[in-house]
Order: C-alpha cells, then structure tokens, then sequence
C-alpha cells in the first residue's frame, strides 16, 4: 500500500470512528451530549510509525 493510501485508510477510519461515537447506541458520548460532538481531534498520520511485517501463527499454543 503506498502512503497516500495509507494515509487515506487511517484517515477514513477516523471518521467511521467518529460516526460511532456521535449515532451508535454503544457510544461512550452520553444521549444528551452527542448532538454537541463533531469530531475526535486526531493527529495527522505519521508515516514512520507505520510498519509493514508478516505475522507467524505461534506453534505451541496454550489452551
């Protein structure tokens, strides 16, 4: 994924996040404070804290 992609991903993951916290019934924003929620105050994204790796399922798992 290149980083104009990345920084999109990241950015329209924001605003789903925000649409939860302003109309989902589980959101942690009281009833009577959500019409006065407009957004999250984020960041923008930094590319050097993004990491490319695979993962490896752990062989000898507990159970």
């Amino acid at each position: 994924m290149n980083s104009e992609n990345y920084k999109n991903l990241i950015k329209n993951n924001r605003k789903g996040k925000d649409i939860f916290f302003k109309q989902n019934f589980q959101s942690p924003i009281p009833q009577e404070e959500r019409s006065n929620f407009l957004k999250l105050n984020y960041y923008e994204p930094d590319l050097r804290y993004r990491f490319e790796l695979e993962l490896e399922e752990f062989a000898h798992k507990k159970k």
